[in-house]
């Protein structure tokens, strides 16, 4: 049987010679859409390097792998795998026919397909397959592939009889059983034989394909450009797979009466029931790698699926600079996202949803405006965000954002009011002070903090209809020069050869655009990517493997074929389009642009945690005085039904008169639950009535309720409730409580 290290050399060998496209491109091409049935649930297929080796010679890529230092490096680790095998596997036999089959799996069209699943009386049960075309090769592939399944020990197989096709089945305990064979010159491994059956159908043009679905048909269409050049493609029909789920759920288990609207209600929130399908095709065109998600919305987008359809204009791209490192555009509504969010909390948990709404309360409250109204409806449509190399910033501290406000002038007053709140929240009112100065005849705030290594100092101008804010007044300064003096057709990214070039491949982008300086983002993560060879390097030294880190190629031997990436989002009344052009294969251009963007966010992250931990308790805080002013009116309720007016003798009480619930006498800050009892968060002082002195405390916090001891929530005789902060200040107020009543 096939152990750890032989599966880990098997996923090797699929890395390294899915890199080989040697073998001359087909004479027509093959889409294996058309051997799946059209109601497929998923599909992923990909061309082979037999079908796009020729497009692939000819784009940056391509050339990339074809440099003598790659090919020197794949050869290398090549061999490197090769020597493992040969060291530390059982059976090197094994390893090399499955090295093989991979090989023709890589260079010829294939693809894996879940054509249906559910549940049943008898239990889940998945139809599923994988397809390769395998040409004139048929017969002796299917000879390899059952080689190898006698040199690995696999289970028992049988000659059988599927829908008039020859098969071969496995002994295996799978629902519907498993087979593998050939139908024409496709290869087939299926689960099931209704899998097979469908298959066979497709492939005989018997049935109706995938290929002639309706979604994936116009999915295709709306990415448009030669289907030759298609090398991937992944396609999942959403809208059958939630009528599955939905059909599946009452038979899972845990399921309770009421958790399908549950689920229901989070589904619609988030706009997935409005998706008929989503489909991801990568092609090489145009010397590059152009690839497209099109969500399809047939009767429009919600939720996570909606938004604005407003394109972005020339003069709205015209205020990011030519060269950037990266840049982002968007068109959206802040407002209506903000409470899509709030509608979502709702739909998932109406608990969480309360607290989420009682922090927001405490933070509208202690600002002096509403978040929505007062704030997020200043802001406008357009949001720009970039960093340059003029700016002089590290990681993310060049950044500029630009938003467009209705009322810039009420907008950068709503600033102000945050930053002073902010700095009276933490005891700051007098270290942080905002400052301004002229600039070009624009007035530039930014914040002065006294006596505090504060490393940067958050900066805003206003701009015509913009506002302009950085983490620094000079880089307001730098924005507002060149939105001023610039020459949109010379310094803009509308002069921009790689923008330029990815437009003509693209079109227009609609409501949002993505830029990547490519060559500069390699070069940040090129040394890493050395220090990494090295240590890997020397490990495999050290396992007796021949591997040299000078195989490794030099940055500009890589860099040399690389262009900057472009992404746009384009939208029609019939979905979302998100496309992508640039040098290198989809798998390759997340790890540049996670460079661009982790780096700043950890940084940021690693700011922002102390003032999120600050956040939370904050809001838990708010809870508790809540449950507090809860318990205050239970009081008085009962103190009502009394002739003298005099509050409860003990908490208990008001649990016997059922006008509170055992989860009001738990502070969320506490570990306590409501099994604990009334008095596991809270100490009651009995002996006032409603005519005592408004100062007396009813109840008040143990000090062992909040992780920092710094306070204590407070329900006062006339009903309000106060964070008392030193809890010292609580013990005093709690003696002299005592000390009047002792005096009655």
């Amino acid at each position: 049987m096939l152990n750890l290290r032989q599966a880990v050399s098997f996923v090797c060998a699929i890395s390294t010679t899915a890199c080989c496209w040697s073998s001359p491109a087909l004479a027509r091409p093959v889409d294996l859409t058309e051997a799946m049935p059209e109601d497929t649930l998923l599909y992923i297929g990909r061309a082979g390097s037999d079908q796009t080796g020729k497009l692939a010679k000819t784009g940056a890529y391509g050339k990339l792998m074809a440099d003598p230092a790659v090919r020197r490096f794949f050869a290398q680790l090549d061999h490197a795998i090769d020597q493992f095998a040969g060291d530390q596997l059982e059976d090197v036999k094994t390893y090399r026919a499955i090295k093989d089959i991979l090989q023709t799996l890589a260079e010829r069209p294939a693809a894996i397909a879940i054509l249906d699943g559910g549940a049943t009386g008898q239990g889940p049960f998945v139809e599923a397959a994988l397809v390769s075309h395998v040409g004139k090769d048929a017969k002796r592939f299917l000879k390899n592939f059952d080689d190898l399944m006698t040199l690995t020990e696999a289970p028992p197989r049988e000659e059988t009889v599927v829908g008039g096709l020859s098969m071969t089945q496995v002994s295996a305990p799978i629902p519907g059983g498993l087979y593998y064979g050939l139908i024409n010159d496709h290869f087939l491994i299926a689960l099931g034989d209704q899998a097979v059956e469908k298959i066979a159908a497709c492939v005989r043009q018997e049935a109706t394909s995938l290929a002639e679905n309706k979604s994936l048909k116009l999915s295709r269409r709306k990415m448009s450009g030669d289907p030759e050049a298609r090398s991937t493609t992944v396609f999942v029909n959403t809208a059958r797979l939630l009528k599955k789920t939905e059909a599946i759920m009452p038979m899972m288990p845990g399921f309770k009466r009421g958790d399908d609207e549950k689920v229901t209600s989070i589904l619609t929130n988030l706009g997935i029931d409005s998706l008929a399908s989503i489909c991801w095709e990568s092609r090489l065109t145009h010397g590059g790698c152009y690839s497209g998600l099109y969500l399809h919305t047939p009767k429009g987008g919600r939720g996570l699926f909606g938004g604005s359809s407003k394109p972005l204009t020339d003069s709205d791209l015209a205020m990011i600079p030519k060269s950037p490192n990266w840049a982002m555009a968007y068109n959206l509504d802040v407002s209506a996202i903000y409470q899509g969010a709030l509608g979502l909390f709702k739909a998932v948990d109406a608990e969480l949803s309360q607290t989420v709404m009682g922090a927001i309360g405490q933070i509208e409250q202690t600002l002096g405006f509403r978040l929505d109204t007062d704030y997020l409806d200043l802001i406008g449509d357009t949001i720009i965000v970039y960093d340059a190399p003029e700016n002089g910033g590290i990681w993310f501290t060049g950044t500029t954002k630009i938003v467009e406000s209705r009322d810039p002038k009420q907008l950068r007053k709503r600033v102000r009011q945050i930053v002073k709140t902010i700095a009276k929240m933490v005891d700051g009112e007098d270290a942080v002070r905002i400052s301004s100065f002229q600039h070009r005849n624009h007035k530039i705030e930014f914040v002065n903090v006294i006596g505090f290594p504060m490393p940067v100092a958050p900066a805003w101008a206003e701009h015509e209809q913009w506002v302009i804010i950085g983490l620094y007044p000079q880089i307001v300064t730098t924005a507002l020069d060149r939105l001023i003096d610039g020459d949109p057709g010379k310094n803009s990214i509308l002069a921009n050869a790689d923008f330029v070039k990815a437009r003509k491949t693209m079109g227009k982008p609609g409501p949002g655009l993505a830029y990547v300086d490519t060559r500069r983002t390699f070069a940040g993560l090129y040394p890493w990517l050395l220090a990494i060879g090295q240590v890997g390097a020397a490990m495999a030294q050290g396992e007796g493997i021949e591997i040299d880190v000078t195989a490794l190629p030099s940055q500009q031997t890589i860099a040399k074929y690389l262009f900057n990436e472009v992404r746009m989002t384009q939208c029609d009344a019939k979905g979302k389009l998100y496309a992508s052009y640039g040098p290198m294969p989809m798998g390759l251009n997340p790890l540049m642009l996670s460079y661009a963007n982790t780096a700043p966010m950890a940084v940021a992250v690693s700011v922002l945690l102390p003032a999120l931990s600050r956040a939370r308790e904050m809001s838990k805080r708010t809870v508790c005085a809540a449950n507090l002013r809860g318990l205050g009116q239970a009081l008085y309720i009962s103190a009502q039904d009394r002739k003298d007016g005099a509050f409860p003798p003990d908490l208990e009480t008001l649990l016997e008169e059922k006008n509170v619930s055992r989860a009001q006498f738990i502070c969320p800050s506490s570990a306590a639950s409501p099994d604990d009892g009334p008095h596991a968060c809270y100490i009651y002082i009995p002996g006032s009535t409603t005519s005592s002195h408004p100062t007396n405390i009813l109840i008040y916090e143990k000090p062992d309720n909040h992780t920092d001891n710094e306070g204590a929530n407070v329900l006062f005789q006339d009903g309000h409730v106060d964070f008392v902060t030193p809890y010292s200040r609580v013990e005093e107020l709690v003696r002299k409580t005592k000390e009047r009543l002792s005096k009655k």
